[in-house]
């Protein structure tokens, strides 16, 4: 991700997404602790799976930056997945797709799962990992863990 595009994306994020979505809850609203926060994270991320032990990449929805995807290697060597789309990119099915296309860059990974760490409230990024044959787990509290088996074919 290069300076033009992560500036696509911190515009995107600002713009048309949860503060909480795209950060840690560093401070309340969409304050400069969260934009430099994004700016240095998927700067950090640039070396990827090959230089490092995580990766980001932008969505793009019609050639605009919709969103941003993140994998990290675990110690199992496992990766561990997440996503954030913009408000105006949800709904369309974008999350089976780009979950596809992070299925098979995790398998040119050498991965063979991919876990995804969700909140119960998140409906649809559950019901897309329910789709993509994922075992879930919930709890503790509201947590929902799930895996996705590389190997099942």
């Amino acid at each position: 991700m290069d300076e033009d595009v992560l500036e696509e994306l911190v515009c995107v994020a600002v713009d048309d997404a949860d503060p909480d979505e795209v950060t840690p809850p560093l401070e309340p609203g969409r304050g400069p602790a969260r934009v430099g926060w994004l700016r240095d994270f998927h700067r950090r991320c640039r070396s990827g799976l090959t230089g490092g032990d995580q990766l980001t990449g932008a969505v793009r929805v019609d050639g605009r930056v919709s969103g941003s995807i993140r994998l990290e290697r675990l110690p199992t060597g496992d990766l561990e997945y997440g996503l954030w789309l913009a408000r105006a990119a949800r709904g369309r099915g974008l999350s089976h797709l780009v979950l596809d296309l992070v299925a098979q860059r995790a398998v040119e990974a050498g991965a063979h799962r991919i876990l995804g760490r969700k909140t119960a409230d998140n409906g649809p990024a559950v019901a897309t990992l329910r789709r993509a044959g994922a075992v879930i787990e919930i709890g503790p509290g509201t947590e929902v863990s799930a895996i996705i088996d590389l190997a099942r074919g």
